[in-house]
């Protein structure tokens, strides 16, 4: 009997027991998870509804994520507004007033007078490009840039863009012109020119030729002398003679947009100053002569258009201070060939600069 139990493996006995109980346990497992499960298929979405795909994930996030950080969209007619205005506080006060350009569509676009407008600039356009030097990159990229723009809208491009999109690039690359013109430091008379193209009758609106009026910088022709002469012969002693002096002027004047220069003593009219065609430097020169030297002496220029500046000098009391050559005074730096510019800060007494559209600008006193 005892041989017999000891030849029973004990593998087989114990799978006999545990096969039997795992049935027993399964299913009682069963009976508790099953209801769970058929409800979650119940709720499950149906094939028609598929889930986003990771494109579209990121299209959704593209749109939110304006609203998530704050920020709104900005144009780069906006940006280039926003540019204009920190280097010039004028632009931005023209922002702020003039209202937005009404919409445009293609029809006004293709109307005669748009089109009459569109090439008119681009003829303008052309004609400055050719006018500029390497030197000014910014502003031959920008007349490059908008040429392409009005060969666009003058062609087919309501297939590409809508009429609105089509009036903001024109604007944009309008403005564009300006500022590169600015930055390049072109001749004011160039900027001038640009400033009188306008492309309204396209945009039905005006606020463009506003913003580019406004940052046009103030007519500043730089009058300073060259080289001054002072002469002074006293009274001869126990006669009633008056004083008599002599001035002589040589100066210079920068801008091809200078159109009139006058001279003025004591806010009296003296004459008229011819001054000459610009040398290689840019600067016109000029020469004058009188017979008294004494008092408050004004040049003023214009610029024919909206322009004003002021320049003030006064020889006596301060050329009295050097020594005198029988009758001319001995400045120290008076050269003929390299003009110093303390000569013209010794005798200057005031300057200003603006428009008559504006107010002019307050004295500036040295």
């Amino acid at each position: 009997m005892t041989s017999l139990v000891k030849n029973i493996p004990i593998a087989n006995f114990s799978l006999r027991g545990i096969l039997p109980l795992l049935l027993l346990i399964g299913c009682i497992a069963a009976l508790f998870f099953v209801p769970d499960l058929l409800k979650v298929s119940e709720h499950r979405p149906s094939d028609a509804v598929p889930y986003p795909s990771k494109a579209a994930a990121v299209r959704s996030q593209k749109q939110v994520a304006p609203a998530e950080s704050g920020t709104t969209y900005r144009s780069p007619l906006d940006s280039l507004l926003e540019s204009m205005s920190k280097t010039d506080s004028r632009a931005q006060k023209a922002e702020l007033q003039l209202p937005a350009a009404d919409p445009v569509s293609w029809e006004l676009l293709r109307s005669e007078g748009a089109q009459n407008a569109v090439q008119n600039a681009r003829a303008e356009a052309q004609a400055i490009l050719s006018k500029l030097d390497e030197r000014r990159s910014n502003s031959r990229h920008a007349l490059f840039n908008l040429i392409s723009v009005l060969d666009l809208v003058s062609g087919d491009a309501s297939r590409l863009i809508t009429a609105p999109e089509a009036a903001e690039q024109i604007e944009t690359a309008d403005l564009a012109v300006a500022a590169a013109l600015q930055e390049d430091g072109v001749d004011r008379s160039v900027y001038q020119r640009w400033m009188k193209v306008s492309l309204a009758p396209a945009l039905q609106s005006h606020r463009v030729d506003r913003i580019k009026f406004q940052q046009l910088r103030p007519f500043d022709p730089n009058l300073r002398l060259t080289m001054v002469l002072v002469s002074k012969i006293d009274p001869r002693p126990n006669t009633y003679d008056r004083v008599q002096s002599r001035l002589e002027m040589n100066g210079v004047v920068e801008g091809s947009d200078i159109q009139r220069l006058r001279l003025f003593r004591n806010g009296r009219f003296v004459q008229e100053v011819a001054f000459g065609l610009p040398d290689e430097e840019g600067l016109r020169h000029f020469s004058l002569a009188r017979d008294v030297a004494y008092g408050v002496w004004t040049f003023k220029a214009y610029d024919g258009e909206d322009g004003q500046y002021e320049k003030s000098y006064r020889f006596f009391p301060v050329v009295e201070r050097f020594p005198r050559d029988v009758f001319n005074y001995v400045l120290p730096f008076v050269d003929p060939y390299i003009p110093d510019p303390r000569l013209d800060k010794l005798f200057a007494v005031s300057e200003r600069k603006g428009r008559f559209s504006d107010e002019l600008q307050p004295f500036t006193t040295f």
